[in-house]
């Protein structure tokens, strides 16, 4: 699953969804049920729709109603089916970024609305606070801690207090 500052920059979340468009018409799935078992599938200590209102901060009917279609269509999370249809999308953004990624990460820096924001790095064992600096030529999020190192998230999940509606 892709970090959550780096699918919401607009052109890349069109791309990642496009690109997990025929798995999803194979399964007869939505994006957001797709997102809902990846994110259990990684997050094994997290396993209830409470769980994931609380981590992703996704509206708790629009969990409820996905987690319950899922459970009824018999999903449970399957880590090695979901690891391959990982694969395969990464693989299909692969092919589509080519070799040549500076045009693409150029347009993510500009369109990129966590830079120069304070953030919130979410791992499983615990968060830090940080400010969102720039953006790595691999797509990293170079963030400045509180205790001034400076450091490159690519794992995890980067929250901006604020934006979108989401606060404290």
């Amino acid at each position: 699953m892709l970090p959550t500052f780096f699918i919401r920059s607009q052109g890349i979340r069109k791309l990642y969804c496009s690109l997990f468009t025929p798995l999803l018409e194979r399964r007869g799935l939505t994006q957001l049920e797709m997102d809902i078992l990846l994110f259990l599938a990684n997050n094994p200590e997290y396993d209830t729709a409470r769980d994931i209102v609380e981590v992703r901060k996704i509206k708790a009917n629009l969990v409820s109603v996905n987690v319950d279609r899922l459970a009824q269509e018999g999903y449970p999370v399957s880590r090695p089916a979901l690891a391959a249809a990982m694969i395969e999308a990464f693989c299909r953004l692969g092919d589509c970024l080519g070799g040549d990624t500076a045009a693409w990460v150029d347009a993510y820096r500009r369109d990129c609305v966590t830079l120069g924001r304070d953030v919130r790095l979410l791992w499983t064992d615990g968060q830090k606070r940080a400010r969102a600096l720039d953006i790595d030529d691999q797509f990293g999020l170079i963030v400045r801690l509180e205790d001034g190192t400076e450091t490159t998230v690519r794992t995890g999940e980067v929250s901006v207090r604020g934006l979108y509606g989401y606060a404290e």
